[in-house]
């Protein structure tokens, strides 16, 4: 019987999550992965999960979540898809399966007139064959627990509980959130559904009560030692969010993530203190036919709260 491939549909629940946890986590994380993606695994999300079928026995999932990449200087917006939780049941693999899945990606992609598809893998040479390439662009900072032992910031720091936090709370965090020029929009009430993925430590500073930044270390299974989202008033306040990032979690390293349009006079002060920086490519990108964001593709970042 041929393959049929379609939307997510409630009942296929059991056998989704099975696929994903046996192909793409340890089976004793202590939590399903579906508590790591509280949006695009959601049951009542089915839009976004694509399903590869043989005579109704799930053989091929992926995750395809429509989003918006705003250009914060000109308020333009562009629709882009994030692609995620790829994976293939180990009776189907090698035959082909996973490239008629993504050719109903496409096809989707085409209806829907998005301008390009954004994935996260190390299987380049499998993505490459279909259309993907380097996509955006970060900087990672690494650090040494030891550089930290005499700093001081400025401001009080603490771990707060991120399942307190409403869209109000979020919004003003958002608003704290470091400026870059090309990213993905992400509303309150996203944020606040993030905030529920387990083993994401929220880190914060204030002064007089008042939020000044915030720095989110690990993700799930991913993201593990590394801050990927922040936002700070000023690099004092980040550096402090780093420190205090050392003192809860334990660890001897831990790496930050900075766009690409990082300022000068931030890099310099983060330079003294860091191991190392390197710049690398963001993620694996499929730019569709007439995008404008093939003009700018190099600039994008995206925050490691969103990507799947």
């Amino acid at each position: 019987m041929p393959f049929t491939t379609q939307f997510f549909q409630p009942e296929w629940g059991a056998q989704r999550s099975q696929l994903l946890q046996s192909s793409l986590r340890d089976p004793y994380m202590g939590y399903p992965i579906t508590h790591e993606y509280p949006i695009v695994l959601n049951p009542k999300h089915g839009a976004f999960s694509i399903c590869a079928l043989n005579d109704g026995r799930l053989a091929a999932h992926a995750n395809m979540w429509p989003r918006s990449l705003i250009d914060a200087r000109t308020k333009q917006n562009f629709r882009i898809a994030l692609i995620g939780n790829v994976a293939t049941h180990p009776s189907y693999r090698g035959q082909g399966i996973m490239r008629t899945l993504f050719e109903f990606v496409f096809e989707k992609a085409h209806d829907e007139q998005l301008e390009a598809l954004i994935l996260w893998s190390d299987l380049d040479q499998f993505y490459q064959k279909l259309g993907f390439a380097a996509f955006g662009t970060e900087y990672r900072w690494v650090f040494g627990a030891n550089a930290f032992d005499e700093f001081k910031g400025p401001a009080n720091f603490a771990v707060e509980n991120k399942l307190l936090w409403n869209a109000r709370r979020c919004e003003t965090a958002l608003a704290a959130r470091h400026a870059t020029r090309y990213t993905l929009e992400r509303n309150s009430e996203e944020f606040a559904s993030l905030l529920h993925i387990p083993d994401l430590l929220l880190i914060t500073c204030s002064v007089f009560d008042k939020l000044q930044g915030y720095g989110l270390v690990g993700k799930g299974a991913d993201m593990v030692g590394v801050i990927h989202e922040w936002g700070a008033s000023d690099p004092s306040c980040l550096l402090g969010l780093i420190r205090e990032a050392f003192v809860q979690t334990k660890l001897t390293e831990l790496m930050l993530l900075t766009p690409p349009d990082f300022e000068k006079d931030w890099s310099e002060q983060l330079h003294p203190l860091a191991k190392r920086v390197t710049k690398h490519a963001m993620a694996l990108g499929k730019i569709l036919p007439d995008s404008k964001i093939l003009d700018f593709a190099d600039s994008c970042f995206v925050w490691g709260l969103d990507s799947i």
